[in-house]
C-alpha cells in the first residue's frame, strides 16, 4: 500500500486515508472502463472497414472475408520476423493460432476482436505512413485519416500526432486495467479525452459514452467520500480493529 501514501506529507496518511485512496483509485478505473471499451471497439471497427475498402480498391480484389487473413496481408502490415514485438503481421498470425487452438471458427469478427488495443493503435506507427513525395497504395496514412476519423480536428490531422495521442490513451488504459495507482488523477478529464477521441470517429457513440459516464460523480466525491466509507466499514466489524488487519485498517486519528 506504499503507493497510496502521500510522499509530500501534505495530507493525512492515516491507515483509513491510505485505504480510501486505494478505493478511490479502483473507482476511477471503473469510471474509465465504459469509455475505453467504446473507444477500442469503435477504433478497430473503423480501421478495419476503411482498410478493407482501401485494399479491395487498390488491388482490384474482393476481400469478402477478412483482409487481415489475406494471403498478401504482409504487404500491408509490418512484417519483420526479427522484431516480433512490433510486427503487426506476426501478431495477426498469433491471434489466428489462438482462435484455432481454442476450436473456434476463424472469421473476421473473431480475428478483429482477438487483436488487442495495442495492435490497432500500432497501425499509426511510421511504417504505415507515406513518405514525403512518394505515393504508395500499401501505406494507410494520411490518405485514410479522413475516412477513419471524419470529425478529426486540424490540430490532430497527421499520423505522427495521432500516434502520440493514442500512445497517451494506451498508457492510461493500461494503468486502469492493470491496477496501477490512479488516485491523483481527475477521471473527468481523462474520460473527456477518451470521449473526444471517440467523437472524431462517431458522434453518436461518443454521446453514448457520455450518457454512461460516472466520472463526474466520482471526481466530485473525492477521496474523502471513500475515507468515510472505510471508517464506517471498520467500525461495524470489530474483528478488523485487532489482529493482523489492524495494521492496515485500524481507525487512527
Amino acid at each position: 500500500m506504499d503507493a497510496f501514501k502521500d510522499s509530500t506529507r501534505k495530507v493525512n496518511d492515516s491507515a483509513t486515508w491510505i485505504v480510501a485512496r486505494y478505493r478511490y483509485s479502483i473507482a476511477v478505473s471503473q469510471a474509465l472502463v465504459p469509455a475505453l471499451h467504446l473507444l477500442e471497439v469503435t477504433l478497430r471497427n473503423a480501421i478495419y472497414g476503411v482498410v478493407k475498402d482501401h485494399v479491395s480498391g487498390c488491388h482490384g480484389v474482393d476481400i469478402a472475408d477478412c483482409w487481415l487473413d489475406w494471403s498478401e496481408a504482409d504487404t500491408i502490415l509490418n512484417h519483420d520476423p526479427k522484431r516480433t514485438v512490433h510486427s503487426q503481421f506476426l501478431r495477426v498470425q498469433a491471434a489466428k493460432r489462438s482462435i484455432q487452438v481454442d476450436g473456434r471458427k476463424l472469421d473476421a469478427g473473431r480475428l478483429i476482436a482477438e487483436l488487442n488495443f495495442g495492435f490497432w493503435t500500432g497501425l499509426f506507427a511510421g511504417h504505415y505512413g507515406q513518405r514525403d513525395g512518394v505515393t504508395d497504395p500499401k501505406k494507410l496514412w494520411p490518405d485514410l485519416l479522413p475516412k477513419v476519423f471524419p470529425n478529426l480536428p486540424t490540430t490532430h490531422s497527421t499520423r505522427t500526432i495521432l500516434a502520440d495521442h493514442f500512445k497517451d490513451i494506451r498508457r492510461l488504459r493500461n494503468r486502469a486495467f492493470h491496477h496501477e495507482v490512479l488516485w491523483r488523477r481527475r477521471p473527468l478529464v481523462d474520460e473527456g479525452l477518451i470521449i473526444k477521441t471517440i467523437g472524431w470517429m462517431d458522434a453518436e457513440v461518443a454521446a453514448l459514452a457520455s450518457e454512461m459516464s460516472t466520472a463526474k460523480e466520482i471526481q466530485e466525491r473525492g477521496v474523502g467520500h471513500y475515507e468515510s466509507m472505510v471508517r464506517r466499514f471498520v467500525l461495524t466489524r470489530p474483528g478488523l480493529q485487532s489482529g493482523p488487519a489492524a495494521a492496515l485498517l485500524a481507525v487512527s486519528g
